[in-house]
C-alpha cells in the first residue's frame, strides 16, 4: 500500500480479544521500521452475516499511516428483532434490522499494545484505567482436572451407600468414546470424589452432582497411585475400573500425561489448586465473570473451570465476591472473547493478595479495596457498568 493508504478488511472478531492469537496482529508492526494503524473498527461479533457459518464477525479499516491516536472508534452492531441478517441484503435493508453503538477501544494493558483491545464507552475506559494492572493471583490460578478423553469411565452416578462402599454406575454418554459401555459396581467411599462441572457453577455457589473416581491424593497429585498400591488400598474401585483398562491405557500421551504405562489410572491437570481445602472456581464458558468459593478437598473441579486455591475460607468467600462484582464482569467481559474465559484475566484486573484482608461493613468498601481503588472511584466504575450491564 501507498503511504497513508487505506485497507479494509472483513476478519474474525477474535484476533482483537484473543489472549495469544492476535497478539502479533493487534502489534501494529510492519517490518523494518514501520507501522501501520486501526483507523475503526466495526464489531458484528452478535449478528450472524454469513449463512452457514458460526464465526464470529468484525470489519477493520487500517492505514498504512501510523497514528499517535491512543483510542480506536468502535461500531458495535446488534439485532433489533433478529441476530441473522441475510448475506443478500443491501447496507440500508441491514441498518434497518439493527442498531449501533459507539464505542472506544484500547489496549487493556496501557504498557502492552499488543494486549487484547477493551471495548467500552470512553468514560468506562477512563474510569476502568485503575485497575487495569496484574494481579498476584496470576500465579496461582490453573486448570481443573481432565481426564483425557475417558469422562465415561471415571465420571459417576452414585446410586446409595452400604457402610463403606457406593454403589455406582459410569456414565458413557459424558464421554466421546463409543466403546465405553456402562457398568455397575461397588466401590470405596474414599475413592470417590464430588465432581465440580461448570454447569454446577452460579455466582457465589458451586453444587455438584456427580461423583469422580479419583486415584490421585496429596500425596500423588501429578501422577496416580500404581495399580498395586491402589489394589492394597481401593480393591473395590480397582476391581470396578480394570475392566475399562485397555481403553484407559489407550489415551493419548500429552505432555508429562501418558497412560499407556504403570500411569494408567491417572487423570491429566491434578494440581495441589485442584485438592485444596479452600478455593475459588471460575467457569470458562461465560459472558463475564462466573465464580464461587469451594470448601472441602473433597469437591474437584473438571477443565470447565478454572481454580484459584486460597489459604483460608474468609480468603476464598471474599475473593469470590469481588470476582462477581458489577465492575469486575463488566472490565473482564469488555475485553474478552464472548463465549470464553481465559486465566490470564488476572494479568488485567488487578485484584490484591486477600489472604489477610477482611470484609468491611459497607461491601463497596471491601471490593474497592480488594481492586487497590478509592471508593469513589470504584462508585464511579460501578455506576458505569450498571448501565451497561
Amino acid at each position: 500500500m501507498a503511504d497513508g493508504g487505506r485497507l479494509g478488511f472483513v476478519i474474525t472478531w477474535t484476533v482483537f480479544q484473543s489472549e495469544l492469537a492476535g497478539r502479533g496482529f493487534r502489534r501494529r508492526h510492519l517490518p523494518p521500521e514501520s507501522s501501520y494503524s486501526f483507523v475503526h473498527i466495526d464489531d458484528m461479533s452478535s449478528l450472524k452475516v454469513f449463512e452457514d457459518a458460526t464465526n464470529q464477525t468484525s470489519v477493520v479499516i487500517a492505514s498504512r499511516k501510523p497514528t499517535n491516536r491512543k483510542r480506536i472508534p468502535v461500531t458495535r452492531w446488534t439485532g433489533i428483532q433478529s441476530q441473522t441478517i441475510p448475506t443478500s441484503l443491501e447496507i440500508e435493508s441491514a441498518t434497518e434490522l439493527t442498531k449501533r453503538r459507539n464505542l472506544f477501544a484500547e489496549p487493556v494493558d496501557p504498557n502492552d499494545g499488543a494486549s487484547p483491545l477493551l471495548i467500552m464507552s470512553r468514560a468506562g475506559l477512563e474510569a476502568s484505567l485503575a485497575i487495569r494492572r496484574r494481579s498476584p493471583y496470576l500465579d496461582s490460578i490453573r486448570n481443573g482436572i481432565h481426564t483425557r478423553g475417558a469422562n465415561g469411565i471415571f465420571f459417576l452416578d452414585i446410586a446409595d451407600k452400604e457402610g463403606e462402599l457406593l454403589r455406582v454406575s459410569n456414565r458413557p454418554e459424558d464421554g466421546r468414546r463409543h466403546d465405553v459401555w456402562q457398568a455397575e459396581g461397588f466401590v470405596e467411599s474414599e475413592a470417590v470424589k464430588k465432581l465440580l462441572r461448570g454447569e454446577d457453577v452460579s455466582p457465589g455457589e458451586a453444587r455438584p452432582r456427580l461423583g469422580l473416581l479419583l486415584f490421585h491424593d496429596d500425596e500423588h497429585v501429578s501422577y496416580p497411585l500404581t495399580s498395586s498400591e491402589a489394589n492394597e488400598i481401593f480393591p473395590q474401585s480397582m476391581e470396578f475400573v480394570s475392566q475399562f483398562e485397555e481403553i484407559l491405557r489407550s489415551r493419548h500421551k500429552f505432555r508429562n500425561f501418558d497412560p499407556s504405562g504403570e500411569h494408567w489410572l491417572g487423570i491429566y491437570s491434578v494440581t495441589t489448586a485442584a485438592l485444596a481445602r479452600h478455593k475459588v472456581v471460575i467457569r470458562e464458558i461465560a459472558r463475564g465473570m462466573i465464580a464461587a468459593p469451594v470448601h472441602g478437598t473433597a469437591i474437584i473441579p473438571d477443565h470447565k473451570l478454572y481454580v484459584i486455591p486460597c489459604k483460608t475460607a474468609e480468603e476464598a468467600d471474599l475473593l469470590a465476591m469481588v470476582l462477581n462484582s458489577r465492575v469486575v464482569s463488566y472490565t473482564v467481559r469488555s475485553f474478552s472473547i464472548s463465549t470464553s474465559i481465559t486465566g490470564s484475566f488476572f494479568r488485567y484486573i488487578g485484584i490484591r493478595d486477600l489472604s489477610k484482608a477482611k470484609p468491611e461493613q459497607d461491601p463497596d468498601l471491601t471490593i474497592a479495596r480488594a481492586l487497590g481503588i478509592t471508593l469513589d472511584a470504584y462508585r464511579t466504575l460501578d455506576s458505569i457498568a450498571r448501565v451497561e450491564l
